[in-house]
């Protein structure tokens, strides 16, 4: 309560400076050759000047939101979907490139492959029987040997793709942990990030 009464008899003696200075510039006998004048500059001082600042732009401090990030950055999606098998990598590894991180496994994608490189064997073997009796009758089996080739070059490419490989070398930024191994993993799904070079500051400033 006592700091209180300060305050509210300090802004009682502050209103009666103003109120004092007004009173004799506006009636002192003194101030009467140049009170045009002194009204002029007290307006502008005590009215328009305050009201400016609310007008020009003043400099401020300027606070904006960013993300850190390497120069380099590898994120390794997957693009098969399989059960998650943890390698001996780590987060903060430094590793080469072409190392694997993560290893994936799908018993319909590599059974899949296995049948489908089956059927192109018996096709082929098939087709050079016939070739050998009847080059005519052979013929009938080059669209479904070509179409077999497709199937298995696709069945190929889904298998090594359960292996996630970093393209470059770098430090493994985050890897799926131990804890989560047999975890089933969708394809898009990121599995690990390895980044590469100085760190950079990314963010967005507007006018």
């Amino acid at each position: 309560m006592l700091f209180r009464s300060t305050d509210n008899f300090q802004d009682l003696t502050i209103g009666a400076g103003w109120l004092s200075l007004g009173n004799y510039l506006l009636q002192s006998p003194e101030t009467k050759s140049v009170r045009t004048r002194a009204v002029i500059i007290a307006t502008v001082a005590l009215v328009v000047l305050p009201l400016s600042t609310l007008l020009i732009p003043m400099p401020f401090g300027v606070v904006a939101q960013g993300v850190v990030a390497a120069q380099t950055e590898y994120y390794l999606n997957a693009d098969s979907p399989g059960s998650f098998v943890q390698l001996d990598v780590m987060a903060g590894d430094f590793i080469p490139a072409g190392t694997t991180l993560v290893q994936l496994e799908n018993p319909e994608i590599t059974d899949q492959y296995q049948f489908t490189k089956a059927s192109l064997q018996a096709a082929l073997l098939q087709w050079e029987v016939t070739r050998n009796q009847d080059v005519a009758e052979s013929s009938r089996y080059e669209p479904g040997i070509k179409e077999l080739k497709h199937q298995l070059l696709e069945s190929q490419r889904k298998v090594a793709a359960l292996d996630l490989s970093t393209p470059g070398p770098g430090l493994v930024a985050r890897v799926l942990p131990k804890s989560q191994s047999g975890r089933y993993v969708n394809v898009g799904e990121t599995v690990a990030i390895v980044v590469n070079g100085r760190p950079l500051l990314r963010t967005w400033l507007t006018e």
